[in-house]
């Protein structure tokens, strides 16, 4: 079956635009996940007729949207940034989800703006879809946007994603925020959930580097001994 696959692969590449029309036609219309999977695997093969995938993120129907988007970013196309942008507003939540995952896997400087709004998104699975996708330098543009919504986040998985994010981007900026959020409180009515400064830690512990390092050495000394240990985790690489 594998070489019927691979044959019926090279045709459709050899012919190009019209073939990549054809299967997002029968994308769309297949009426089980697996036949969707098929027609997608073999449009993440085809070399040209990619403007004709791009079109179809206008489309009035959601779950065609949906597909597409998720087509966009496993090709990683960083000239679907714009229309991808465009959709970051849909009324479904599984459209902006896959909008979401689609601009973090093209990874270009150009997706901040709307990964910016999707991080402030209503449904917490979009937010979680946009922390769960930043992991590079490419979105250190998204840093403050990031600190900013961590003391509104009421989401536990969000909240946590987001502190590896700022981890994966690992830039100065993201460690003083994973500095200043795994630091114990201050003063008297001064409170931080333990759960978020564990997270900042293992954020801390991602990024690396000399002042990351210093922050979980500090923890050291920490008067909770589950902050204790995991700054010692996280120096051990464990």
């Amino acid at each position: 079956m594998s070489d019927v696959r691979a044959e019926a692969t090279a045709v459709l590449k050899r012919m190009d635009a019209d073939a990549v029309e054809a299967l997002l036609e029968l994308l769309t219309a297949a009426p089980t996940l697996s036949e969707r999977r098929g027609y997608f695997t073999v449009l993440t093969k085809m070399e040209t007729g990619t403007d004709r995938i791009i079109h179809r993120l206008h489309h009035p129907d959601w779950f065609v949207v949906r597909n597409v988007a998720e087509l966009c970013g496993e090709l990683r196309l960083a000239s679907a940034v714009r229309p991808l942008a465009e959709q970051a507003g849909h009324r479904d939540e599984r459209v902006r989800r896959a909008v979401a995952g689609a601009l973090c896997k093209i990874r270009s400087t150009d997706a901040n703006e709307p990964l910016r709004q999707l991080l402030n998104d209503t449904e917490p699975m979009v937010r979680l879809e946009v922390a769960q996708g930043v992991d590079g330098k490419w979105a250190r543009g998204l840093v403050m946007s990031i600190a900013v919504r961590l003391p509104e986040e009421g989401h536990a998985d969000v909240l946590r994603e987001m502190h590896l994010a700022l981890g994966r981007v690992g830039t100065a900026d993201a460690v003083k925020v994973l500095q200043a959020a795994a630091a114990p409180a201050k003063g008297l009515l001064g409170r931080k959930s333990a759960a978020a400064r564990l997270a900042a830690i293992e954020g801390l512990a991602l990024a690396g580097g000399p002042a990351a390092v210093g922050a979980m050495q500090d923890l050291l000394s920490d008067s909770d001994e589950a902050i204790r240990a995991a700054a010692q985790r996280g120096l051990s690489g464990g």
